[in-house]
């Protein structure tokens, strides 16, 4: 029996058109997003994602209830709590 990761069974079970990254501001933050992206790219090549970097942008969560996954970045939690809680 194989085993799969988390992201396996995302791609192997559902169409995903859309994913919000929420994130904080850091240099060089960009390059890192690939991490979070490039398995859901190579599966889904008219893939939308959105970057959010809460320490820089209102956040309105209405607009982002049509994602299909939703992505907390690495960075400061207490942005998170503050912004999204």
């Amino acid at each position: 029996m194989k085993k799969y990761s988390i992201v396996d069974k995302i791609v192997l079970s559902t169409k995903i058109k859309r994913i919000i990254i929420f994130t904080v501001f850091r240099e060089n933050w960009e390059p890192y997003m690939k991490k979070y992206t490039e398995v859901f790219q190579s599966q889904f090549p008219n893939l939308n994602i959105d970057y959010l970097l809460l320490d820089t942008e209102q956040i309105d969560l209405d607009s982002y209830l049509d994602a299909d996954i939703i992505i907390i970045g690495g960075g400061n939690t207490e942005k998170y709590i503050a912004n999204l809680c």
